[in-house]
């Protein structure tokens, strides 16, 4: 009893204490050692649990074949990120189970393979598995099971890229949980929730439902889940403009994931480490966290976070300048998310892709891309990856000489931009628009709208979206024909290279060279 006290404290070392003297003086009973290692796993010791559920399975012959043992593991395992030995201990738990006639034990295996392979990318078997779950919760008049499942489906619908029915299956989640008092679950799925807002652009209340499920995880002492918070609040401070609170948060993240052995959580927090570097304009460091992700990831199976990662590493390459590197890191990020159709993920790299087509001099092979992906953005109203895709086709439209259908393109990614509550969209809308505008006669309107844009990006230390910016107004100043246009060119291609920004800097260098030597003064 005061074990279990303990453990609603979220005293977990004092609880793994109590577990191990009672199964010190009573070694042969298996449910001491379940509850240790329960403890063990999620007071962040996941090795030390495993050493104990294999010490449990030496006890006898039945001891070795109780699908409790198995399906602990996999809830170990989860805390560790081993999502391949996590899916492989709950479906012996549930064959195990069902041999015995354990329909809600079967239901817990399930839901605990389903949460495996949805992670691991199986998508389809995943929702199989899930469903099942439900059903015999629901008949068994199981709630808080009935909430795990609805939990998890939700996660599958987002996956899938419906946002909207992720976001209706959290909310009942939700409410069942509150209903049967379950405050880590009540946790889980405010986290959750804050996924569907973080992706529809609400950033806002994106980071106040991450707040409140950091509180109470705390409160709780949830490593495992705190672990997970900290890696999501990196990221939504990244996008929100915090490039040190994202560098801090992850960093945080990576000693917490070391502490307590989830090597998954410890790559995907460098992952978040390495944007918060490449936005600030530190390529090298960047590239250098990504490079040092993959390997773990692929090793571990997360072909979600994997996609992630080769996504940014696509995009650092890009403004490289190596677009052929870049282009082979997006194309295999989209094989990986098309292949576990992740829809709204799938977009995204058809978005990347085709503006590499654009940088290649073929913007009629991007604009169909671009086209779809506004089409899936908009139908989830995720209005900031809509802006994004929206800009990329007003860019491929100019190139082509379609000027009309361009600015129309560039004024929906103006007005979603000017809603958004990330700079960086903001910021890298407001350089096309500027772009375009231009093209149709509107020089002067441009550059005075880039001066705000580009002094945002200077208070923020987005040293990125600088670079952006800067050329897009000397590329304006010199359609405009002004005398400082190759001057600042030169400049450009001098900071840029200095940064590793081969891009911007043979754009650069290239419009200088058009526009003539920089002129001395007199």
């Amino acid at each position: 009893m005061e074990a279990r006290y303990r453990e609603t404290a979220g005293e977990w070392d004092k609880a793994i204490g109590i577990y191990r003297g009672l199964l010190t003086f009573f070694p042969d009973n298996v449910e001491y050692g379940l509850r240790l290692a329960t403890a063990q796993g999620t007071g962040g010791k996941g090795d030390e649990a495993m050493e104990t559920l294999a010490k449990l399975r030496s006890l006898s012959a039945i001891a070795a074949r109780d699908p409790r043992i198995d399906l602990t593991e996999a809830s170990v395992a989860r805390s560790l990120g081993d999502f391949k030995r996590g899916a492989a201990a709950a479906n012996r738990a549930a064959a195990e189970g069902r041999a015995q006639g354990a329909r809600i034990l079967v239901a817990h295996a399930l839901l605990r393979e389903a949460y495996a392979l949805d992670r691991l990318g199986q998508v389809s078997p995943a929702g199989l598995a899930a469903e099942e779950a439900r059903r015999v919760y629901a008949e068994s008049g199981d709630r808080a099971g009935l909430a795990g499942a609805l939990n998890l489906m939700g996660a599958i619908s987002w996956h899938h890229g419906d946002l909207e029915k992720a976001r209706a299956t959290w909310e009942e989640c939700l409410r069942i949980r509150r209903q049967v008092g379950y405050r880590s679950g009540v946790a889980a799925s405010l986290h959750n929730l804050a996924l569907v807002l973080w992706e529809q652009g609400d950033l806002a209340g994106a980071r106040r439902s991450l707040d409140d499920t950091h509180s109470i995880d705390r409160e709780l002492g949830d490593q495992p889940a705190i672990l997970i918070q900290l890696v999501d609040i990196a990221g939504l401070r990244h996008d929100l403009g915090d490039l040190a609170g994202a560098k801090r948060t992850g960093e945080q993240a990576i000693a917490l994931s070391k502490e307590i052995g989830d090597r998954t959580e410890a790559a995907v927090a460098l992952m978040r480490v390495g944007g918060a570097l490449q936005s600030e304009g530190d390529l090298a460091g960047a590239e250098a966290s990504y490079r040092k992700a993959l390997p773990t990831l692929r090793e571990m199976g997360a072909l979600e976070s994997i996609a992630d990662t080769l996504y940014d590493l696509g995009d650092l390459l890009q403004a490289r300048g190596d677009l052929v590197a870049s282009r082979k890191s997006h194309e295999e990020a989209f094989t990986i998310r098309s292949g576990m159709r992740a829809a709204i993920e799938s977009a995204k790299s058809q978005v990347a892709l085709a503006n590499l087509a654009t940088e290649e001099g073929r913007p009629e092979i991007g604009e169909p891309l671009l086209r779809a992906a506004t089409e899936i953005f908009s139908a989830q109203k995720a209005a900031d990856s809509e802006a994004l895709a929206q800009a990329g086709l007003a860019r491929a439209l100019l190139l082509q000489q379609k000027g009309d259908a361009a600015l129309r393109s560039a004024e929906r990614a103006d007005g979603l931009a000017g809603r958004s509550q990330s700079p960086h969209v903001r910021l890298s809308v407001s350089a096309t628009a500027a772009r375009v505008h231009a093209a149709n006669g509107r020089s002067a309107e441009a550059l005075r709208a880039l001066d705000p844009a580009l002094s945002e990006a200077v208070r923020l230390r987005l040293v990125a979206l600088q670079l952006e910016l800067r050329l897009a107004r000397s590329e304006i100043e010199s359609g405009m024909g002004r005398s400082s246009a190759a001057r600042d060119l030169t400049v450009l291609a001098r900071d840029a290279r200095l940064r590793g920004f081969g891009l911007v800097a043979r754009k650069a260098e290239a419009l200088a060279a058009r526009s003539g030597p920089p002129r001395s003064a007199s």
